[in-house]
């Protein structure tokens, strides 16, 4: 119910006597990314010519990035990414 108006929320014995968790439909999950999908991710963006904010990546994940071969330090270094 978050973001309901609380005159739309339905109190829990007539949610139970109208049995409305038979017609609940339950909220989507939200894709989970890999580690590796993560990587690839900022490699992509970092290795193409679209622009990135230099603080948009920080030490941390530049260093995963160069560790995992995904990216160079010279590219890191062009684009501004500490490392």
């Amino acid at each position: 119910n978050k973001g309901n108006s609380p005159r739309y929320l339905k109190f829990s014995d007539n949610w139970l006597r109208e049995e409305k968790w038979k017609n609940h439909k339950a909220s989507e999950a939200k894709k989970v990314f890999t580690n590796d999908e993560r990587l690839n991710f900022y490699a992509k963006i970092i290795n193409s010519a679209k622009p990135v904010s230099p603080s948009a990546i920080n030490v941390g994940l530049a260093n995963e990035l160069l560790a995992a071969g995904l990216v160079t330090p010279e590219k890191l270094k062009e684009r501004g990414i500490a490392a």
